[in-house]
């Protein structure tokens, strides 16, 4: 997704003031021509600290000055993370959007005393 510069600017900022973002890998994140990571100044992903639903942000250049970001909420992290990219190599298969929503309700909603509001409902499907 294209974003303004400042946001990278904000995301580093954080990175080196708060404990709310680290420094990550962006190694497996692609992006299109003539986006790349290598021109971005500086690191180019970072990550929240949980555990669990932890979002990840990894931003490339162009080389005229737009920036994007790959944006995603993983799994898991640290080691656990990399047993979920092994899984999904030999699986093809990707992160099901199912199962960060079970993470979310899961884990979060007993953090902020079950309000927490997604901004979405999961429905059963009716056969």
């Amino acid at each position: 997704m294209l974003v303004d510069p400042a946001l990278y600017t904000d995301v580093v900022n954080a990175e080196s003031t708060t404990n709310l973002l680290k420094k990550a890998s962006g190694l497996l994140h692609v992006f299109p021509t003539p986006y790349k990571k290598e021109d971005v100044q500086g690191h180019n992903s970072f990550k929240t600290p949980e555990r669990t639903g932890n979002l990840q942000l990894t931003f490339a250049q162009a080389p005229d000055g737009k920036m994007m970001v790959d944006a995603d909420v993983d799994d898991h992290s640290g080691i656990v993370h990399a047993f979920d990219v092994l899984k999904h190599t030999f699986t093809g298969e990707k992160t099901h959007p199912y199962d960060i929503h079970q993470i979310l309700t899961y884990f979060y909603s007993a953090k902020y005393n079950n309000k927490i509001d997604l901004g979405y409902q999961l429905v059963p499907k009716k056969t």
